[in-house]
This record gives structure tokens, C-alpha cells and sequence, in this order.
């Protein structure tokens, strides 16, 4: 296993000095950085703390975006609690679409999340639903809406097209989530979506500037 190694970012988050980011590289000739962005407490945290990641993945001087097992190995070697973690499909308005560089908000009891996500485990029989190369089904549990989805292809489903996914079935100012945590990233995935006119109390840019593009190229 190739370990990370530990520096130092002055002045790139926040304004502030010292804080920590982690970068590897692998046998592929691959690089992965991975800035601490902060913590903020959260009411759909139960008001607990969430500690927000920043992830970038290079080759050669391309981005490339990481799979759901490398964002969970990221959790789970790095990670604060390494537990869980939730990825946002946020209000289009809020894409801010400067840099290949994916955001994840990381928090330490599974169940402490403000909506149930014992149903994200539960496969639906049938994905019924289509959207370009997606399958879907959708479900309302207690009023909350759980979007569950897989690939009609052997691509995997990016960021990008679960946000145009989530656009599609909830409307461009919806919002959503997924879940990293063990159990999930199989043959399917499911997002939970927030219950309209909500809004998550942690925002994805506002908390965050991206350090220039060479940043991720370094060794």
C-alpha cells in the first residue's frame, strides 16, 4: 500500500495559514491530492461537526475524476472519524465549475444525518425509469425521496451526470446527496434528496478557494 505524505497549504483555505493536505501518488503514475478544507458544524449533522475534503486526481497533467472506492479509501485512511461521508448535488446555481476537483463532507455517525438512510441499502426490484445511458427508481419514504440508479453502460456515472441526473427528476434548484460509506458502490447507487426549499447550512465554494492548477502537479 503507498502511504500518504503530509504538507503543509499556507494560505490557499479560508484565508488562513497551515492547513494540512495529503498527496500519494500510485503504480500507474497517477497523483492524488487531498486538501483538509475546514470544519463546520452542521444541523444535518445533528449538529455535529463535518469536516470538509477536497479531492484531485491527476495523470500526467490531465484530471481524471475518482471512483466511489477511492473517495471511500480516502475516508478511511485520512478521514477524521473515517466513517462516512456525503458528496452534493447541489442547486445548480451554486455549480461553480472552475477545476476537476470534487468536494466531500465528511462526518462521524452514519445515523446522525438529518434523514434516514437505511433505505439507501434497500435495491429496488426494478429500475423502471430512464434517463440517457441511467436506469432509475424512485422512492418516497416518510416524505423523503431516495433516487436509486445504475449504468446501462460499463462507464461508470461521474459527478457531472448525477448532477444532470438529479436536474432531471427534481429540477435544477433541488438538492442531493450521496453516501460513501461501506455497503454501497455496487452495482447501483442511490442519492437522498433534500425536501424542496431546502438547503444544506455548508456550501461547497464559498468555504474554499482552489489553489492554481500547478498545485495538483507537484510531487
Amino acid at each position: 500500500m503507498i502511504q500518504w505524505r503530509k504538507f503543509n497549504l499556507s494560505s490557499h483555505v479560508n484565508g488562513e495559514k497551515n492547513y494540512g493536505f495529503f498527496k500519494r501518488g500510485t503504480t500507474k503514475g497517477e497523483f492524488v491530492t487531498v486538501i483538509y478544507a475546514g470544519k463546520f458544524i452542521s444541523e444535518y449533522a445533528s449538529s455535529q461537526e463535518i469536516c470538509h475534503w477536497v479531492i484531485a486526481c491527476t495523470k500526467g497533467k490531465k484530471f481524471y475524476e475518482p471512483s466511489y472506492k477511492e473517495k471511500l479509501n480516502i475516508v478511511k485512511e485520512i478521514g477524521k472519524w473515517g466513517n462516512i461521508a456525503l458528496e452534493v448535488m447541489p442547486s445548480e446555481r451554486k455549480v461553480v465549475d472552475e477545476a476537476d476537483i470534487y468536494h466531500i463532507w465528511e462526518f462521524q455517525y452514519p445515523y446522525s444525518f438529518i434523514y434516514n438512510i437505511s433505505p439507501i441499502f434497500e435495491k429496488p426490484d426494478v429500475f423502471e425509469e430512464k434517463f440517457e445511458n441511467i436506469k432509475y427508481h424512485v422512492e418516497d419514504v416518510k416524505g423523503v425521496q431516495y433516487i436509486y440508479f445504475k449504468s446501462t453502460s460499463l462507464n461508470p456515472i461521474g459527478w457531472k451526470k448525477k448532477q444532470q441526473l438529479k436536474n432531471f427528476i427534481l429540477g435544477e434548484d433541488a438538492v442531493a446527496v450521496e453516501f460513501i460509506l461501506e455497503g454501497m458502490g455496487g452495482d447501483y447507487a442511490c442519492m437522498v434528496a433534500l425536501k424542496k426549499g431546502e438547503t444544506l447550512d455548508f456550501g461547497l465554494v464559498s468555504h474554499f478557494q482552489a489553489p492554481p492548477f500547478e498545485f495538483y502537479y507537484q510531487n
